[in-house]
């Protein structure tokens, strides 16, 4: 159930901060009430993604940071 909840979380604040991709959302939670925080979001590229971009050519640290900026 926390799971889900956060889940749902983390899928909302994508959608307010209009991220497009992938995203990394980091939660500090207390335990004996369910109270949480948010510590931490970033854009989530993974090193087959940086190997990828090397292997084609195809610049997707420029694009991320075009897209991250309105472009």
């Amino acid at each position: 159930q926390d799971h889900q909840k956060l889940r749902n979380m983390a899928i909302a604040i994508a959608g307010h901060f209009k991220i497009v991709g992938e995203c990394n959302i980091q939660y500090a939670v207390n335990p004996a009430n369910g109270d949480y925080r948010v510590i931490e979001m970033n854009a989530r590229l993974s090193r087959s993604s940086a190997l990828a971009s090397k292997a084609t050519g195809y610049p997707l640290a420029l694009v991320a940071a075009k897209l991250a900026l309105g472009w």
